[in-house]
């Protein structure tokens, strides 16, 4: 824990949680509940304490926000305890809010083996996650996965096949993500939906399951997903390390047409696994066609990730024909390929007004990105390309024209 300059009021910080946004990792936003206070020290939940040192590789700095401080709110807010919510109207007095929403569940709706179903039209709102409240808390790797599993859905569907999700409506939910999509599901289809006032990410599909990515029968892989002529506004507000989309071992899978805006991190996330599965027995995923989707304002409140952003070897895959713009992230790029990712053509993409490299391809770590063919990319008012192989390797890309920003 930490020690305060003065005394601490205990029943103030009765419900506190602290985050540390970009202390810990450039792209992760770690939540801890305070367990009590002693005088001038304030003790973090012993689990969620442990995990934030190992995912640190030390003792974490003092963490930059502080939330659930049981303050009176200012006009027009909410405060609360462990037990009641406060409001304090608007002056002149207007009375009490006429929409307030306080969701008990996480999960509005979960099937398992959904077969040749659609969900058309219907309008899910208001659920709600608690798991960085618990004593474990909420230490995540990326995409808000942490050591503690995956992080669901507030619709979640499991072993789906032929399942088509057409202009549904996803609004002012406090889940991890909107919609998930996973479990060795097939053929799923998720187009013409919004997606709108989010706490976490909007769509998550396939999962990051290491051990199932190495299947080589069909029907364990997550595949044949389409993620078309969606619109995604406002995401990642309170779980701000989650992607728009986040795609992770999947196959034979599109996602084109897309219209993402303000967004806490990444816009669309594509693949799993870094440089674990570069050399020896290959995992399913190939196929994957990231294709004129639309992106702005992104990476508004963390770092490392990008309008596009991959990982892993993905034979056959393309990121083509997109449109990046105010990619707020100091670092990396616009279209960003990460540690591990193989067999990528990245062409006909533009990006703009960013202070990142138009282009980034990883070189770290041992695992740097290789045969990644960019070419015919646009950048305008961006840093430099910037191919960033380890000084062992010849060049990252088979295609690499070295184009520098306009």
């Amino acid at each position: 824990g930490y020690s305060a300059r003065g005394v601490v009021p205990g029943l103030e910080w009765a419900a506190a949680e602290l985050r540390w946004p970009s202390q810990v990792q450039n792209w992760i936003e770690p939540r801890c509940a305070v367990d009590r206070v002693a005088g001038r020290r304030v003790i973090v939940s012993r689990p969620c304490w442990a995990a934030l040192t190992a995912r640190k590789g030390g003792p974490p700095p003092a963490p930059l926000l502080v939330e659930n401080l049981l303050r009176p709110p200012p006009a027009g807010q909410f405060a609360c305890s462990d037990r009641h919510v406060f409001y304090r109207p608007r002056e002149p007095y207007g009375g009490p809010p006429r929409d307030a929403w306080a969701p008990l569940h996480e999960a509005i709706l979960q099937a398992e083996g959904l077969a040749n179903h659609s969900f058309q039209r219907l309008a899910f709102s208001h659920a709600t996650w608690r798991q960085p409240s618990t004593q474990e808390g909420y230490v995540p790797t990326q995409s808000l996965v942490t050591p503690l599993g995956e992080p669901p859905g507030a619709v979640s569907l499991g072993r789906a096949r032929g399942v088509a999700v057409d202009g549904c409506s996803f609004a002012n939910l406090g889940s991890a993500y909107a919609l998930s999509v996973g479990g060795a599901s097939q053929q799923v289809s998720v187009v013409g939906s919004s997606f709108t006032s989010l706490a976490g990410g909007a769509v998550k599909l396939g999962n990051v399951d290491d051990e199932r990515a190495l299947a080589t029968s069909p029907e364990r892989m997550d595949s044949a997903f389409w993620v078309v002529d969606n619109t995604i506004r406002l995401a990642a507000l309170e779980l701000r390390g989650a992607a728009a989309i986040f795609a992770g071992y999947v196959r034979d899978t599109t996602i084109s047409h897309n219209s993402v805006a303000e967004t806490g991190y990444t816009a669309i996330s594509l693949g799993w696994g870094w440089g674990t599965h570069v050399l020896g027995r290959q995992t399913f995923m190939r196929n994957n066609h990231v294709v004129s989707n639309r992106m702005e304002r992104v990476v508004s409140a963390l770092n490392d990730g990008g309008c596009i952003y991959t990982l892993g070897p993905q034979p056959n895959s393309t990121v083509s024909l997109n449109y990046c713009e105010a990619d707020r992230a100091p670092v990396v790029g616009s279209f960003y390929h990460d540690n591990g990712s193989r067999y990528f053509r990245t062409t006909r993409n533009v990006a703009s007004n960013s202070p990142a490299p138009c282009v980034y391809l990883q070189g770290c770590c041992g695992a740097p990105a290789l045969d990644v063919a960019v070419s015919l990319v646009w950048c305008r008012g961006e840093a430099p390309l910037r191919n960033n192989c380890a000084p062992a390797e010849a060049n990252c890309s088979l295609v690499y024209p070295g184009l520098a920003a306009d």
